[in-house]
């Protein structure tokens, strides 16, 4: 719907997309790798403000901007705004203890599920109101709230030591099932503790 209000030409949407989604394979990496070595959370803050910027470029000019100014743009969004999700699960892992892994992955999957359903709903209401452009509108916004919520969360929490800072995986290799992650556990804890 948003590349309707654009151009009523369909291939367009398709290229569209192509490029948000190869924006965020591409960007997946990157920021994969610097949160290995620095505190995600700062990863995290980078990454919606990139999205909040980019967002808001796209909301304010798109019917203006050329197809390629668009497509890059949205790749540039997507190459942020995407990983962001495999980014906050690093986050979060680094935070949890052993045996808790499949308890914090129900309730980000949880989380994910009802940002999923609640999202699309938004996001349709701001078009309705605003006109197509007004996806991204909504997407800066909750870029924004984002950014807030990590600033929150720098003054209320330390980072996790080095020790307990593990590497990031990307998002295809870490939305594993409860019982991958369950038997992964039961593995590791019959490792542990040969004599049982």
């Amino acid at each position: 719907m948003f590349v309707a209000g654009y151009s009523p030409e369909v291939s367009l949407a398709a290229w569209f997309m192509t490029s948000a989604v190869l924006g965020g394979a591409a960007g997946q990496w990157p920021l994969g790798l610097w949160s290995d070595r620095v505190d995600r959370r700062w990863v995290i803050a980078f990454a919606a403000a990139t999205a909040l910027l980019v967002g808001t470029a796209i909301w304010l000019a798109f019917q203006v901007m050329s197809p390629l100014l668009l497509m890059l743009l949205g790749a540039c969004w997507g190459a942020v705004a995407f990983p962001l999700y495999a980014v906050s699960v690093a986050h979060t892992n680094d935070h949890a203890r052993a045996g808790e892994y499949v308890m914090i992955s129900s309730g980000l999957l949880l989380m994910y599920g009802i940002g999923a359903i609640v999202g699309p709903f938004l996001a349709s209401v701001a078009m309705h109101i605003l006109g197509s452009g007004g996806l991204f509108l909504y997407t800066a916004l909750i870029h924004l709230l984002l950014i807030g919520y990590i600033a929150m969360r720098f003054a209320r929490r330390k980072p996790a030591p080095g020790e307990e800072h593990g590497r990031f995986v990307d998002a295809l290799a870490t939305t594993q099932t409860a019982s991958q992650v369950y038997e992964d556990e039961i593995s590791n804890d019959q490792a542990a503790s040969p004599g049982t």
